[in-house]
């Protein structure tokens, strides 16, 4: 069953509680950097947060980013359509070009929002999970926005009430970043 039908045709499932602006869609990107470019220049901000700076989370047949601007996007720059070749390799494909657009929207609006102030802070809310299983789940590779210097602080979402686990946790993220961003966890 299905609760809502897009303009386009596609439809939204009833169990879906969430909307998206696709971060592989040119116009909501555009939105999106132009209301934080007139934020930053407008209003005496020390930093900006980006928060669900990824894809929704996917299970194997259950994934999303399959919006009309993204398939002809991944179409026009891969040669693949995805919805025609649906095999592994373009789906491996599909998915790092969407884990792309999510770095390559962090890239964007770090360096227009810091050509407008320098000193602000660009934050990140990220998801405490191994690299691979983040990258194939939400499509969100934090380690480049911080190897990039594109982001300054990186909150993780480390929501466990185990000290160890935290402890674990915390530690591998400190190492992953590198010392390339600040570290604070987001606890929960």
């Amino acid at each position: 069953q299905y609760a809502l039908k897009l303009s386009d045709g596609a439809l939204v499932p009833f169990e879906q509680h969430e909307y998206w602006i696709s971060p592989a869609n040119p116009d909501g990107r555009r939105l999106l950097l132009e209301a934080y470019k007139e934020l930053v220049a407008k209003y005496p901000v020390d930093g900006v947060q980006l928060d669900y700076i990824r894809f929704p989370f996917q299970k194997p047949y259950q994934r999303a980013g399959f919006d009309k601007p993204s398939r002809d996007r991944f179409l026009a720059e891969t040669g693949f359509d995805i919805y025609a070749e649906m095999g592994p390799k373009v789906l491996a494909l599909w998915t790092a070009w969407k884990a792309q657009q999510v770095s390559d929207f962090v890239r964007d609006t770090s360096r227009e929002l810091k050509a407008i102030r320098p000193d602000l802070k660009l934050s990140a809310a990220v998801f405490p999970l191994p690299r691979d299983a983040r990258i194939a789940n939400i499509q969100q590779d934090w380690e480049t926005w911080i190897a990039n210097g594109w982001i300054d602080i990186l909150v993780p979402m480390v929501y466990t009430k185990s000290p160890s686990q935290l402890a674990t946790q915390l530690s591998v993220i400190q190492k992953a970043a590198a010392n390339g961003a600040l570290v604070y966890p987001g606890l929960g």
